[in-house]
Parts: C-alpha cells; sequence; structure tokens
C-alpha cells in the first residue's frame, strides 16, 4: 500500500515535470485565473505535505524518528521519480552532443545537414559523434519520424 503512495507521489511529479499536468488533479481546484506558476507551486506544496503524511505514518508504525523516516521517504520516491523520468528521455539525447557555433572562428556559418540553413551561435545545435552538426530542432523532428521505424531503433540502440 505504502509502496503505491511512493509511486502515486512520483507519478503526479513526473507528470508536472514533464508538463503534462494541470495540477488540477492534485489539487481538486481548477484555477484558470492564476498563473501556472502558482498552479506548480501549489501542487508542489501538496506533494511535499502527501510525502510528510505518510512519512508520519511510518514513523508512528515503527517508533522512529520523523525526520529520518521523512528523508527515506522522500529519497525512495525521488528514486521512483527517477525511473519514471528515465523512460521521458528522447533517445536522440544518448547519441548526440551539444556545441557552440563560433561565428569568429569559423571563416562560413556552419550548414545544418538538414534544413540547410546557417546555424549561428544563438542556436541550439547538436552533432553526432561523426561531427556532423543539425538544429537541435531539425535534428529531433528528423529522429522522431525516423524512431517510428523498428530498423532504426535498432540502428541507435546499438
Amino acid at each position: 500500500m505504502e509502496e503505491q503512495q511512493e509511486f502515486k507521489i512520483a507519478t503526479i511529479l513526473a507528470e508536472i515535470l514533464d508538463g503534462n499536468n494541470d495540477c488540477s488533479t492534485i489539487l481538486d481546484a481548477e484555477f484558470e485565473e492564476e498563473e501556472e506558476y502558482h498552479q506548480t507551486s501549489s501542487a508542489y506544496a501538496k506533494i511535499n505535505g502527501m510525502m510528510a503524511n505518510l512519512a508520519m505514518s511510518r514513523a508512528q508504525e515503527t517508533g522512529r524518528d520523523f525526520k529520518t523516516v521523512l528523508e527515506e521517504t522522500q529519497l525512495k520516491i525521488h528514486l521512483k521519480l527517477g525511473e519514471i523520468m528515465a523512460k521521458t528521455i528522447h533517445p536522440g539525447l544518448q547519441v548526440l552532443t551539444k556545441i557552440i557555433v563560433d561565428e569568429e572562428e569559423e571563416e562560413e556559418e556552419p550548414i545544418c545537414g538538414i534544413c540547410q540553413d546557417e546555424m549561428k551561435a544563438e542556436d541550439d545545435v547538436r552533432a553526432m559523434a561523426c561531427k556532423h552538426a543539425f538544429h537541435g530542432q531539425c535534428i529531433f523532428k528528423w529522429l522522431d519520424k525516423k524512431l517510428m521505424s523498428s530498423s532504426f531503433r535498432n540502428f541507435i540502440a546499438v
């Protein structure tokens, strides 16, 4: 039962961090007029309360110090959160490195291998191990399309 509560709290945290939670599910209220920041802050406060309640019940059951049990509970929840969030990481981040375009060092601005536009210093630029460089948004869109192909998924995994 308590592990289910840990998983529930971790799942809610993951949804908030991933931007998939409108916070009304945890807050039992609608905040249409409030800014998203306030909704998220309220959700975190509610989650911290849920963690504290879970830790309090564990401390009472075991006769242990509340602060120690709270830290253990938070650690377990954050480990579960890490497991949940690891599944959401874009596979492209595993094979791409962020690079900085130095316009002064280059004679010509580098060209994105996908859209063929010049890459500027302020652009999000990603490079593969072979040093081919792309705009981050271009390569991620391209990878999303290619990841639909099981043969390409196997290639990326290697």
